[in-house]
């Protein structure tokens, strides 16, 4: 499978691998040997011909606190190339890069959202030119405080 081709799996439902135990738990999951881990999720190894052998598996949140996803990290390898397991750096590590990451990407879709909003309120007919920008700048407080379907 080439990186052109889109990937996905659900971490909802009957096996929803470690990805989905992170999320669920809201706490990272560390492990050494994925293959021995009861909540490991084997299809997308079947599916691609990829190995999984330790996986360390953080959640990302929104500003609200919830659980949107989470990034995982497969096969860690040491200097000289040889595969060793994620420790509690690594750990401690991504939960900052995570977060950073949430941060990021929580900025983007607001700012998709206000640009939305925005030109929706600039092409409606019916408000005046000013009335329009008023309109828009508030709904997007809106979206903001509230988080707007994001």
């Amino acid at each position: 499978m080439g990186l052109d081709q889109p990937l996905s799996w659900s971490i909802q439902g009957e096996r929803p691998g470690l990805a989905g135990l992170s999320c669920r738990a809201d706490t990272p999951v560390r492990v050494t040997d994925a293959y021995r881990h009861p909540n490991f999720n084997p299809v997308p190894d079947r599916e691609t011909g990829f190995i999984t052998r330790s996986v360390l598996s953080v959640p990302l949140h929104e500003s609200t606190g919830n659980v949107w996803g989470c990034i995982q990290l497969l096969n860690k390898k040491g200097v000289n190339g040889i595969e060793v397991s994620f420790t509690e750096k690594d750990e401690e590590a991504m939960v900052v890069i995570c977060g950073h990451c949430s941060h990021a990407i929580e900025n983007i879709r607001l700012h998709s959202l206000s640009l939305d909003l925005l030109t929706r309120a600039t092409r409606s007919p019916t408000a005046p030119a000013s009335g329009k920008l008023k309109h828009a700048a508030t709904s997007v407080k809106i979206a903001a405080r509230f988080g707007g379907g994001l």
